[in-house]
């Protein structure tokens, strides 16, 4: 056993929870950036799609891509893998689709985003950090105090401060 299976090392998958806040829908949408998969499970149902040639950056493919884009792709996948049910059941299923494009996409969208801008502020503090912190102890170069408990930032010391 074993020679005939081709088992690779896992990719890393990111799993995000989504809730409807009014209703409470929920979904769990789960990505593995590597692979250009897209797993949904949810109240609207279980889908998966993959995109073979997405781009180097997975998850702003996602949030270029439309709703309705993205339930054609799913219903794709749902109808070859369902050829054999009645279109009662196709029916069904686009139903389902449609709610939850409709009405938990948008806050895995939001969510991606709202991730996306987080990580480009702490990437421009990161960057700025050292010249912030050069400036301060330039301002104030005694290194026997320290401002507020930030290593490495010094302050005047109170002898020096002006009282108004």
């Amino acid at each position: 056993m074993g020679k005939d299976i081709d088992l690779t090392k896992p990719f890393a998958a990111e799993c995000y929870y989504v809730k409807h806040p009014k209703h409470g829908w929920y979904g769990y949408f789960t990505i593995a950036p590597a692979l250009g998969l897209l797993q949904i499970h949810g109240d609207f149902g279980i889908y998966a799609a993959r995109w073979s040639a997405p781009g180097p950056d997975f998850k702003a493919f996602l949030l270029r891509i439309s709703a309705d884009y993205l339930t054609s792709c799913l219903e794709q996948t749902v109808s070859n893998t369902v050829s054999l049910r009645t279109q009662k059941t196709l029916d069904e299923v686009q139903k389902r689709l449609g709610h939850m494009a409709e009405h938990l996409w948008p806050f895995f969208i939001e969510r991606l985003r709202a991730e996306r801008e987080e990580a480009a502020v702490a990437a421009i503090v990161q960057a700025a950090e050292p010249k912030v912190m050069a400036t301060i102890d330039r301002l104030w170069p005694d290194p026997e105090t320290k401002r507020d408990g930030i290593p490495g930032a010094s302050r005047p010391a109170d002898s020096e401060k002006r009282t108004g």
